[in-house]
């Protein structure tokens, strides 16, 4: 009784309460922010990849929204550690807003890995229809995951909530902690393509727009010639030029970086 004590005066310090009360206006003001943004953005809005974003934001959103009540029962430990409702949404908010987040971080790479990967096909990939799909499943997922501790606790009035006194050792750690270590692993699998396909790309570039001969300079130069008479490297190249021109960059070399890229794929 006396470390509850002396733990709920240690966070109702004002040190504390300042450092949380900053923390909680980032996170809302951040997220609302972002949700507002591509809400009542139509173009913003119609980006594929903004979707899951907009998702994110809504779980993160929900984060910030728990702080006040977990700080609240810190400080009032001796008295609401002892109801089973509110050991309940102590631990279920969080679980399902990290494994929502991470669900959704882990989306969105799967998502960035087709666009740069196989951008030709993207729109045929990530259709409405796949996308929503994505966003629900991963919503039910969550949801069905972080209410397991509703109907199966350790709960004993006699112990004070925590972490080890109420969730159960089995759902601990056998089913969050394997769910997160896949989602991070995946994740960091998904990153090192992108990376790897980035860098290959950023090499032919180089190699394409630089030739070390004339001869190369010249077969180039055909290859575009060519290229240009196929219906979708064309539409990237019009695509390519149309989003340079929206970012103001005033520059063709871009244009024509993209165009050799794609050339140098298909000699490949």
């Amino acid at each position: 009784m006396n470390n509850s004590s002396e733990a709920s005066e240690y966070v109702g310090s004002a040190a504390w309460l300042t450092v949380f009360s900053i923390i909680f206006i980032v996170i809302v003001s951040g997220n609302l922010l972002t949700i507002f943004a591509i809400a009542f953005n139509k173009q913003l809005s119609s980006v594929t990849a903004n979707k899951f974003i907009y998702s994110l934001a809504i779980s993160d959103l929900l984060v910030g929204l728990y702080i006040p009540y977990h700080v609240y029962f810190l400080i009032y430990n001796d008295t609401m550690g002892h109801t089973e409702l509110y050991c309940i949404v102590l631990f279920m908010i969080p679980v399902f807003a990290c494994s929502h987040s991470i669900c959704k971080l882990l989306t969105i790479a799967v998502d960035r890995y087709i666009a740069i990967v196989y951008p030709l096909h993207y729109n045929r990939y990530m259709t409405k229809k796949v996308v929503w799909l994505l966003i629900i499943g991963a919503w039910v997922l969550t949801i069905t995951w972080s209410t397991v501790p509703i109907y199966y606790n350790d709960w004993d009035g006699s112990h004070m909530c925590d972490l080890v006194n109420f969730l159960p050792t089995l759902y601990f750690n056998y089913m969050l902690t394997p769910l997160f270590c896949f989602a991070w692993f995946m994740m960091l699998i998904v990153y090192i393509k992108i990376w790897k396909v980035a860098y290959r790309h950023a090499k032919r570039v180089r190699n394409a727009t630089f030739p070390k001969s004339k001869a190369n300079l010249n077969d180039t130069k055909s290859f575009q010639v060519g290229v240009l008479n196929d219906k979708e490297v064309a539409r990237v190249f019009i695509i390519s030029r149309y989003r340079d021109v929206d970012n103001g960059v005033n520059e063709s070399f871009e244009n024509k970086l993209t165009i050799i890229d794609y050339v140098k794929v298909c000699q490949d």
